[in-house]
């Protein structure tokens, strides 16, 4: 690393520098010379502290200036000629180590605030910014808000968002809402969001609904977008009205969809109709689902009809269950008359009235007293008996019913009976007793 600094004891406008080398004819000393920067600061710190410029970035050693001016028009105190090599070097024929070998170094400049050609004797225009200006032309470094121009002189114009715009073009940097253009003289499109645009190209940020397009929103929205809400690029719905699918919402949804919505990428329903099931309900439930009703995506039944029982309602209850059973494990959930457990296996006590017994445990729902019991087993014998004899008579048996009823002390017992050799379809009452429960007294007998 090589650098030579000099101080000018106080800020100074710079305007140019100019540089002498100091040559070496056997070699010529560009190799040495080469990749050299220039930088102005108002510190006597390290060099890159300040502003850069100038860097020679010549590529080849012939393009190497050994006396050479440059343009710098910028404030400080110190200017420092810089030199260095990295490793690798950037160029092969540059010189293993920096050095610097000047004759001369000339600084060009007027003391802030003041310009001439070589006198210095002009204040700065009263229009440029912070008072400084370029020491010899007068030109100023920055502008008050507003304005633009060499020597600040020009008005922004009227729509530049902060009255701000370039010094020395007069460009707007950003717009008053719904302006666009270099200079802000355009309006945004009415089909832009809020009429809200990019200040240079006038693209719309964002679209107003039911328009599209990746610059102005000039198209519009496919129609079977609901609400006609689509991307501002791609056009693609947001969400599509019921009844449709697609990005462009251009498909139908499958017609057993419930109130024909469907999800709008795949055109799966997301309901079904009632008895139909599958991603677009094209299958039937199971006609042992109750009301034919089941679930949407793999069919189970939402419930069994009558005597029918699993998850797809595919096996029969007991035929000792009074209607239904239970749908997970075909436990019943009532019995027939005469029976009782959990399948209605097993048979209720002979001396439970009507043969009604409870399911869970096979106690009487009401139990026929010892007295009328016996009476109600003396009749069955004499039924069966009855029966014996028209068999060995070569006649066909009665179908008989015997059944017991109460009141109070009462013990009503009824016998009916069907001949199954005279076409008698109805069975018909050929006795009652009337029998004292508390006694077994038969108070009346009607034969």
């Amino acid at each position: 690393m090589a650098k030579g600094k000099i101080s000018l004891r106080r800020d100074v406008v710079l305007v140019l520098f100019v540089i002498f080398y100091a040559v070496r004819s056997e070699k010529n000393s560009q190799d040495r010379f080469a990749g050299y920067q220039i930088f102005v600061s108002n510190t006597a710190n390290m060099p890159k502290d300040g502003v850069l410029c100038y860097e020679d970035t010549s590529s080849t050693k012939s393009a190497v200036q050994l006396v050479m001016t440059h343009l710098c028009p910028y404030v400080g105190r110190y200017v420092t000629v810089y030199n260095y090599r990295n490793n690798p070097k950037r160029y092969s024929w540059y010189s293993n180590d920096a050095l610097l070998e000047l004759c001369e170094v000339q600084v060009f400049g007027c003391q802030v605030g003041r310009y001439g050609d070589g006198d210095c004797d002009n204040q700065c225009p009263g229009e440029c910014y912070g008072g400084n200006c370029n020491s010899k032309t007068a030109a100023c470094f920055y502008c008050f808000t507003g304005k633009y121009g060499n020597h600040c002189s020009l008005n922004c114009p009227t729509n530049c968002k902060d009255n701000v715009c370039s010094k020395d073009t007069g460009i707007c940097f950003d717009c008053v809402p719904q302006k666009c253009g270099i200079r802000c003289e355009q309006n945004c499109s009415t089909n832009c969001l809020d009429s809200l645009c990019e200040n240079v190209n006038g693209y719309c940020y964002e679209c107003i609904p039911g328009k599209f397009g990746n610059t102005r929103c000039d198209q519009n929205c496919p129609e079977n977008c609901n609400k006609t809400l689509c991307e501002k690029t791609t056009g693609y719905c947001l969400d599509c009205i019921p009844g449709k699918h697609g990005n462009t919402c251009d498909q139908n949804c499958p017609g057993n969809c419930k109130d024909m919505l469907c999800e709008k990428s795949t055109g799966n329903c997301i309901d079904c109709v009632p008895q139909r099931y599958g991603i677009k309900c094209e299958q039937e439930c199971s006609t042992n689902c109750q009301d034919r009703l089941c679930e949407k995506v793999n069919g189970s039944c939402n419930d069994c009809i009558p005597g029918r029982h699993s998850t797809n309602c595919d096996q029969s209850c007991s035929e000792n269950c009074k209607d239904t059973c239970e749908r997970d494990n075909g436990s019943c959930t009532d019995c027939i008359p005469g029976k009782h457990g959990t399948n209605c296996d097993r048979n209720c006590p002979g001396n439970c009235k009507d043969m009604l017994c409870e399911r869970d445990n096979g106690s009487c729902k009401v139990r026929l007293s010892p007295v009328c019991y016996a009476y109600f087993a003396a009749m069955l014998a004499e039924v069966v008996l009855f029966n014996k004899e028209k068999l060995k008579s070569g006649l066909r048996p009665h179908e008989s019913l015997i059944e017991a009823e109460f009141i109070d002390d009462m013990c009503i017992v009824f016998l009916s009976s069907t001949a199954l050799d005279v076409n008698r379809t109805a069975p018909r009452i050929v006795r009652i007793d009337f029998v004292r429960k508390s006694t077994g007294t038969v108070l009346v007998n009607l034969a």
